[in-house]
């Protein structure tokens, strides 16, 4: 069977399921508003080894959407599993079944509070026996502030430009002919003739950490080593590092960043580390960081040093990086929504970015493995 090809016996296999969805005319709408550039779309996938990798996925998903001020999000998941799984019940291999997994894809959506999304699922020849997950979502480009309900200290205030970070390569910001009166009022503008690294350090910008890293690999680490855990860790303790692993909202900490004017960073593979770095690369800057700092839950931390494993090269989904010029406002807006928070340290001129631990100190590298990959709990 070739791959991506669905005999007549799978055939009824293919899920496509749609809530609160108006058919053909809402397809017709959505391809006006695209034409008129209203509707904002963005997409990712991810090889599903554990299925606690899906919803870190589908916050990542959501939070680049919300950078992009977007409404109501619709969104379109594919799934690619192996033709090894049965319809239902369960594979030979314990792997799981199509009906079992569409039905946990669409509690994590109705988790997250959404109520427009489809499932397609198609079988493919392959030889690994879990799925890969395709996720888009789109949403309308908000014409104000953020959505009622989602300002800081319940106020309106005036909308930013979006500012998502998704991957660096995508170019630097524009130069602006903003005052340093404008800079100094809390966006990271960069001033006409200057280098980004010389007017983002002019302008004294922070970097924010909101919400602890290596959520999305605790959880996994957790899933994948549970038996190996329990022999030093209890087990109700384990759960519950687990569950609260999961219960991240990103989108609020990133309308919340984008609020204030953020340029917003959403770490995934590598870790916070390798975000830092990348955020760097797209300012062409150094910065100043302190390493104790960053937000790790306990769990994370035990869990990490029985594995052996560094939790700051480690998927990061959960927690949002947000580079800003008024650093203690938006830490106020995060302890107001009861959302951890915690400033890292600034940008500086030149390339060094220095992390800080005490009196010792060392240097940021260029992303090379995760540590879920090095160390054999994921394949990819």
């Amino acid at each position: 069977m070739k791959a991506g090809k669905l005999p007549g016996a799978a055939e009824k296999r293919s899920v496509l399921k749609y809530t609160n969805a108006d058919g053909v005319e809402t397809a017709r709408t959505a391809g006006r508003q695209l034409a008129e550039g209203r509707l904002v779309t963005v997409c990712d996938e991810l090889a599903i080894e554990y299925f606690c990798q899906a919803g870190a996925l589908l916050d990542r998903v959501l939070g680049l959407l919300a950078a992009e001020d977007a409404g109501v999000p619709a969104l379109n998941a594919v799934v690619l599993v192996p033709e090894s799984w049965p319809e239902s019940g369960c594979s030979p291999d314990g792997a799981g079944s199509v009906k079992d997994f569409v039905r946990r894809l669409a509690a994590v959506f109705q988790s997250r509070g959404l109520e427009r999304y489809a499932v397609n699922v198609r079988v493919q020849a392959v030889q690994r026996s879990y799925p890969r997950l395709m996720l888009s979502a789109g949403g309308l480009a908000a014409a104000s502030g953020l959505p009622a309900g989602e300002c800081a200290a319940g106020k309106e205030q005036p909308a930013a430009a979006p500012r998502a970070l998704e991957e660096c390569a995508a170019g630097r910001p524009e130069a602006t002919g903003s005052s340093p009166e404008e800079s100094a009022a809390g966006e990271c503008k960069f001033a006409a003739g200057s280098s980004p690294g010389e007017a983002a350090a002019g302008a004294g910008c922070s970097i924010v950490m909101a919400g602890p890293a290596a959520l999305e690999a605790t959880q996994v680490m957790i899933e994948a080593r549970r038996e190996q855990l329990e022999r030093r860790l209890a087990a109700q303790y384990l759960a519950e590092g687990f569950c609260e692993a999961g219960r991240t909202d990103v989108r609020r900490a990133v309308r919340l960043a984008r609020n204030r004017g953020a340029v917003v960073k959403l770490p995934g593979e590598g870790g916070v580390f390798t975000a830092l770095w990348e955020l760097g690369e797209f300012f062409s800057c150094g910065m100043r960081l302190e390493l104790r700092q960053i937000l790790l839950r306990q769990e994370t931390i035990e869990v990490c040093e029985l594995l052996d494993l560094n939790p700051y090269l480690m998927f990061s989904g959960g927690c949002v990086l947000a580079v800003t010029g008024r650093p203690e406002e938006l830490l106020s807006d995060y302890r107001e929504n009861g959302i951890p928070a915690a400033l890292l340290g600034v940008l500086t001129p030149g390339s060094d970015r220095v992390l800080v631990n005490g009196e010792e100190q060392r240097f940021l590298e260029p992303f090379r493995e995760d540590e879920l990959y090095r160390a054999g709990i994921l394949k990819g």
